[in-house]
């Protein structure tokens, strides 16, 4: 099994569902194609979206990780005396920054406790908790960001689940529960 594979299932099914709440959904690549992550951000940010949801399969050496985690960026992990910003350039960008970083912290909180609960109905599923990451899509975009890793496809029983629809479904609603949430707020 490849992540590809089911994070395009999840991420296709996912549009069809937040369709049908309203939401006008664009995605990053619609086939089994590599659209680099600068890509992905550079398209969000020129079709002025609202929210940037990343979906991921995770994997580690260790076949026993398992779990869900949801990343966002916080502007903590920038250092300023690395920036060649001064003065009032970098107190709005810092302010920008923190702010998309504060709604990104908000979204990946709502969206991963939907998800989990969601899913806890009839599944046990390890929360692995919401967590802060320097990664291309959360940096890139200029609006709140968040990456879910919807469990590891080098668990076994976690790789089996992730192939089957009904817990795909439940992913789906989860995530989708969550971003009305987050909207509705």
């Amino acid at each position: 099994m490849l992540e590809k594979d089911i994070c395009l299932t999840v991420g296709k099914k996912l549009v069809h569902q937040l369709q049908r709440k309203g939401f006008q959904v664009i995605l990053t690549r619609k086939g089994d194609y590599t659209v680099n992550l600068d890509q992905r951000t550079t398209h969000a940010n020129t079709q002025a979206a609202d929210l940037f949801i990343s979906i991921h399969a995770n994997y580690a050496a260790s076949n026993r990780a398992q779990g869900i985690e949801t990343f966002c960026f916080d502007s903590s992990l920038l250092k300023n005396q690395l920036s060649t910003l001064r003065g009032n350039d970098l107190s709005e960008v810092n302010q920008c920054t923190q702010s998309r970083c504060a709604q990104s912290k908000k979204l990946a909180h709502v969206v991963h406790n939907e998800l989990l609960k969601n899913l806890q109905k009839e599944y046990s599923v390890i929360n692995r908790k919401v967590k802060h990451a320097v990664s291309q899509v959360l940096m890139g975009t200029q609006m709140p960001a968040i990456l879910i890793e919807l469990g590891f496809i080098s668990h076994s029983q976690e790789a089996m689940r992730l192939q089957n629809q009904q817990y795909q479904h439940a992913m789906i609603q989860g995530i989708c529960n969550g971003v009305c949430a987050f909207v509705n707020a």
